[in-house]
């Protein structure tokens, strides 16, 4: 029997916390290529948008510059892109959640995509961790 694949998108994009998003991500890409998640069912009652409490999000004129010349600045430009990925999780998320009724690749590609940019931000705040930082140390934006 299998299991509805909406409300574990919402979970998904709903929870706050940046591990638990990124392996119930990694848990719905598995268990969607073992056939185990029903794309046909009703769709989650309503949707909502884990953010966590870091990085603090700011107007876009507010984010300071990220100069490439100073370890820091580096690592700021890093961060930024990291927070890109994050962003990218949710609406990849929220994209296979929001629309039911769409034929089955549909899902698979949102899916798909959900999980490479789970893994691009997991790679790329390795990075930032290996420069002293880590993912919420540097104000983003949401723009």
């Amino acid at each position: 029997m299998s299991e509805s694949l909406y409300p574990r998108l919402a979970a998904a994009l709903a929870t706050p916390d940046i591990e638990q998003k990124l392996a119930f991500t990694a848990a719905i890409a598995s268990d969607w290529q073992a056939g185990l998640l029903d794309w046909q069912g009703a769709p989650a009652p309503a949707l909502s948008c884990g953010i966590p409490d870091k990085p603090e999000l700011v107007p876009p004129k507010l984010v300071p510059q990220r100069s490439p010349q100073t370890e820091e600045g580096r690592a700021r430009l890093l961060h930024a892109i990291v927070h890109i990925e994050f962003s990218a999780i949710n609406l990849a998320l929220d994209h296979a959640a929001r629309f039911p009724g769409l034929p089955k690749q549909y899902y698979a590609d949102w899916i798909g995509v959900a999980a490479e940019e789970a893994y691009h931000f997991t790679i790329l705040r390795e990075r930032l961790n290996s420069l002293g930082y880590d993912y919420g140390d540097f104000p983003a934006h949401a723009g």
